[in-house]
């Protein structure tokens, strides 16, 4: 059809994964139809990872939804994280896209707990520079776009995320419709917006996408001390493995016991 350019890059950045690409195409169009039926804006409380090497296609998708969102999309990135953010565009914001925000330090492991909150939460806690922190509403759907290899951080049993990895570059076809396209001013959104508006869309997003990129990404996540018992585990040392987590477990829980309180947290 008309925005088979458009199929064609989502197609490319999932990986030509056929149920991932319906939950992908239903987790884009549930929020707008909610819009365009006039029942305000709809949350799936779910987020999209996509990730791998630079010239996939990310960047491409990013520009596809600043067509269809136009000012209600917001893209940040690590830097500006703290004060690009207006509290009184959040309130109004449908769409955020956070562009390499990845976990990689523990500084960037605090900025991805705030987001992570984001996805789910009502409101969001926003600090700007010199001022206390506010809260506003919350009303945006998330996608995180990153060239790292472990774009965020997840946690077993955490539904927040559907993950998809593309290491192949699109092919110079591709990019010469997509730059066509651009230049023509978008004309494929139009029919890519009536496409989904179309799509019978009655699952719920609290049930992630399960596939390969996903549990990558979660072996990866992986605490280390949890990481090494499994190694253990898998080279058959099963009751060595199991003492190892029960000893790093107890070590975890004196630690805590001589935390400081919450009332000092507070405080801080």
């Amino acid at each position: 059809g008309p925005f088979g350019i458009v199929y064609r890059l989502i197609d490319h950045l999932l990986d030509g994964d056929r149920d991932g690409i319906d939950w992908f195409l239903d987790w884009l169009a549930a929020p707008l139809q909610s819009l365009y039926d006039g029942r305000g804006s709809r949350r799936t409380l779910s987020a999209v990872v996509l990730h791998g090497v630079q010239g996939t296609g990310k960047g491409w998708l990013t520009e596809i939804l600043r067509v269809l969102y136009g000012e209600y999309l917001l893209v940040i990135g690590q830097a500006n994280l703290e004060d690009a953010f207006d509290p009184a565009k959040l309130t109004r914001l449908l769409f955020l896209v956070c562009n390499e925000v990845t976990s990689g330090s523990n500084r960037d492991e605090a900025t991805m707990n705030r987001l992570k909150a984001w996805v789910t939460e009502d409101f969001a806690a926003v600090r700007r520079m010199g001022a206390a922190a506010e809260e506003v509403a919350v009303h945006f759907n998330m996608l995180f776009t990153s060239n790292a290899t472990r774009p965020v951080r997840l946690e077993e049993g955490d539904r927040r995320y559907s993950v998809w990895i593309q290491d192949r570059k699109l092919g110079e076809d591709i990019v010469a419709e997509l730059r066509r396209e651009k230049s023509n001013g978008w004309p494929c959104v139009p029919y890519f917006l009536n496409a989904l508006l179309q799509r019978d869309v009655t699952r719920k997003f609290w049930e992630p996408h399960v596939n390969k990129a996903r549990k990558q990404l979660l072996e990866s996540s992986l605490d280390s001390v949890i990481a090494f018992a499994r190694e253990l585990r898998d080279f058959g040392v099963r009751t060595m493995a199991a003492d190892w987590l029960l000893e790093e477990r107890a070590r975890r829980r004196r630690a805590s016991e001589h935390a400081d309180p919450p009332e000092a947290w507070a405080k801080e």
